[in-house]
């Protein structure tokens, strides 16, 4: 089984044991200084490992807990996978930190592991905190763990910015965007320095050297410091230029993007094992003015975005309730899938711009309709866009239906 902690991930994650990085050879000559990524109570912490299947049918265990800086265990939960035939049978699945979901990748017998955790996962008191993952094909009796880097809860953002950020492709550096719950959430040490004024122009030159201005675009670009105080490690600065070529990213609420003039050459000083990042960013769209919204911000949806299906009833495939729709919304806008998500199987659960999507329920054998509710959501602002209510009726005919009482016996009459 291969096993892919991307480097898409807010936190970076290496082998516990027997796992070597290029920069350890420079970090054991250097002045050390330990760096943990700075939470507020109120972020979310979103990470995604994936693995691909290599043999046949087998059972993993797969162990996430998180421990403070003593290696004290905080929280646990065991997840127990059963794979077999690309079904995967979940027993376990009890996630106190919050959200869990398992699903299928397409048909490559690949599949994902996601996790979103609140902050308030930690123990009152607690001054850092890691995630710990294990996973272990030999009955819970050899676990191969990996770590992630250090965390700190804190009280005030001062001197920080919070990066929130997605891919319209559905699968990029390794990392399974589309079915995030929510988009990935990073807080970094940051400030924004001095903006710098710039502007396209065409200017005409006349044969006696009189000019004119034909035309001009003017705008600004501004310099994201990243490193605080202390700097940043190499393990951060990797998953960093990762996440920056994302082409989603707010910054506090903001869409930024990358100038054509943007590196991710580190800023060091000799002998010290941290850096620093200069970023040269520019906003999304650009503004001509000073704009304000009093009263509240109210976005308008077009009569036209929304979820569309050609019908509400899931139909049978294979005896198993599918469905297939559109998602609707303006080109640059972000959204996600709320409502009953946790019983349903989705092609996306998260995007950019109008999708087609799939979804799937799980067979329904009672006498009665299931109901679903699903909401899409704008991402940005949490507003509702539209609900669908979708219905999934009972199987009635075929070896899925019915069930097969206590009292039911097979016997063999062998034919003489």
């Amino acid at each position: 089984m291969k096993v892919c902690f991307p480097h898409t991930n807010p936190i970076a994650f290496e082998r516990l044991i027997g796992e070597y990085q290029p920069y350890m050879d420079a970090y054991e000559s250097e002045g050390d200084e330990c760096w943990a990524m700075p939470m507020l109570q109120t972020d979310l912490l979103t990470f995604q490992y994936n693995w691909r299947l290599l043999t046949g049918a087998f059972s993993f265990v797969v162990d996430v807990h998180v421990i403070d800086k003593n290696g004290v265990l905080s929280r646990r939960n065991l997840y127990n996978f059963v794979v077999n035939g690309g079904i995967s049978v979940i027993d376990n699945v009890n996630f106190m930190y919050g959200y869990s979901n398992v699903q299928s990748v397409g048909s490559y017998n690949g599949y994902f592991f996601i996790n979103r955790l609140v902050s308030s996962l930690v123990q009152q008191g607690d001054k850092y905190f890691r995630i710990v993952v294990g996973i272990d094909e030999a009955a819970q009796t050899d676990f191969t763990y990996y770590v992630s880097s250090w965390m700190k809860p804190i009280a005030r953002t001062e001197g920080t910015k919070l990066i929130q950020y997605s891919d319209s492709r559905p699968y990029q550096y390794d990392t399974y965007f589309s079915v995030m719950p929510n988009f990935y959430s990073l807080r970094l040490p940051a400030v924004f320095m001095h903006p710098s004024p710039k502007v396209e122009k065409e200017i005409f030159q006349a044969y006696d050297m009189s000019t004119e201005l034909v035309s001009a675009s003017p705008y600004e670009t501004v310099t994201l410091e990243i490193g605080g105080n202390r700097g940043l490690p190499d393990y951060i600065i990797k998953n960093l230029n990762h996440i920056f070529h994302c082409d989603y990213k707010l910054i506090d609420g903001v869409q930024y993007e990358l100038t054509s003039d943007s590196n991710f050459e580190p800023q060091r000083v000799t002998k010290y094992n941290l850096a620093w990042l200069d970023i040269e960013m520019s906003r999304k769209e650009t503004q001509h003015g000073l704009v304000n919204t009093q009263g509240g911000e109210t976005i308008v949806y077009g009569r036209d975005e929304g979820m569309y299906f050609d019908n509400v009833n899931f139909q049978r495939d294979n005896n198993v309730p599918s469905l297939r729709g559109m998602i609707v919304v303006p080109d640059d806008m972000p959204w996600v899938l709320t409502g009953d998500v946790a019983s349903l199987e989705f092609s996306q659960r998260s995007g950019i711009g109008s999708t087609e999507i799939t979804i799937k329920a799980q067979k329904n054998l009672t006498q009665a309709r299931v109901d679903y509710t699903l909401n899409v959501v704008d991402e940005r602002t949490k507003s509702i866009i539209d609900t669908k209510q979708l219905y999934a009726y009972p199987i009635e005919e075929g070896i899925g239906y019915g069930e097969v009482g206590d009292t039911f016996y097979v016997y063999f009459n062998e034919k003489q």
